[in-house]
């Protein structure tokens, strides 16, 4: 008896579906070319989109020079509870960080209407940019 017992819960804990990854990919990328030739890629990452009426998600747009290497990123990771025709954000965290060692984070901030960073390039403010990164949500959990 003890042996069916012990298959059974064996067999039950091998059936059940886990989670596997920390994060499911949402959407596919968007580049956005500047001026110069640089272009920032956004990308959106879902970390809980089991849950029926709320989602929790981020929204990391990485900053890269007209060459393609990585400069520098901004992340804004917010939860929304959606449903009956409307969406609210519940928080929002902002992280920032540089791949280029020229670079540094001037100032970053966080609010429920988006994340911003500024960051400067060599230690002056000949060159710096500031990025606002909004991570929204619509009424059916639609993450953009």
């Amino acid at each position: 008896m003890k042996k069916i017992i012990l298959f059974l819960s064996l067999f039950c804990i091998l059936c059940i579906p886990s989670q596997v990854n920390a994060y499911n990919y949402e959407n596919i990328s968007q580049i956005e070319y500047l001026e110069d030739g640089s272009y920032i890629e956004t990308t959106i990452f879902v970390s809980n989109d089991y849950a029926r009426s709320q989602k929790t998600a981020s929204k990391i747009a990485r900053y890269n020079s007209s060459t393609g290497v990585q400069q520098w990123y901004v992340t804004v990771t917010g939860t929304f509870s959606y449903g009956n025709g409307s969406a609210k954000c519940i928080s929002s965290s902002v992280k920032s960080g540089v791949y280029n060692n020229k670079w540094a984070i001037s100032s970053k901030s966080a609010s429920k209407s988006g994340a911003t960073a500024k960051h400067s390039y060599d230690n002056t403010a000949y060159e710096t940019k500031k990025l606002t990164v909004r991570l929204t949500c619509s009424s059916t959990g639609v993450l953009s």
